[in-house]
């Protein structure tokens, strides 16, 4: 190790990406410039893109990184294909599957709908991740305990008023 701030040595940053099964594909450009680790390339979706951020970060510890990875697809894919691909990843989870709506616009999904807990709103976003097109997810999906809430507090609102 060079230093506190350095988790692995700077050499091994592009070893690191070349030797992940998922990104070797895309032959990503690592470069340090002192304590700036910048990532460079194309990838064919955020999940891909969030891998090699989250691979970079935790080797690189509390160094600064850029990751200028660019998301790109094979041809033009446009909302309706984009709404399409990512309802298609969320129809393949049975607990997501009729629970969770997709509204894109120029590759911003947001998800829509009801889950029962906050591991399957977190899963539906990674699942939006992986559709072909998506460069970044916004999840509105309400957690069934947060509805029940709002209603209980609403409730108790109103007995007040009374």
């Amino acid at each position: 190790m060079k230093d506190d701030n350095s988790v692995v040595e700077d050499n091994n940053l592009q070893e690191i990406i070349d030797g992940d099964i998922n990104l070797r594909p895309y032959a990503l450009k690592v470069d340090v410039a002192g304590d700036h680790v910048t990532v460079t390339g194309i990838v064919d979706s955020l999940s891909e893109k969030e891998h090699a951020e989250r691979i970079i970060k935790d080797a690189v510890g509390n160094k600064e990184v850029d990751m200028a990875i660019s998301i790109s697809t094979d041809g033009e894919i446009n909302d309706k294909d984009v709404n399409m691909e990512v309802a298609e990843e969320i129809q393949l989870e049975p607990k997501l599957k009729g629970k969770v709506g997709v509204k894109s616009t120029k590759g911003v999904v947001h998800l829509l709908g009801n889950v029962e807990n906050e591991e399957l709103k977190q899963k539906a976003a990674k699942v939006a991740a992986k559709a072909r097109g998506v460069t970044e997810v916004i999840n509105e999906i309400k957690v069934d305990d947060e509805i029940d809430e709002d209603i209980f507090h609403s409730q108790v609102r109103n007995d007040h008023e009374e």
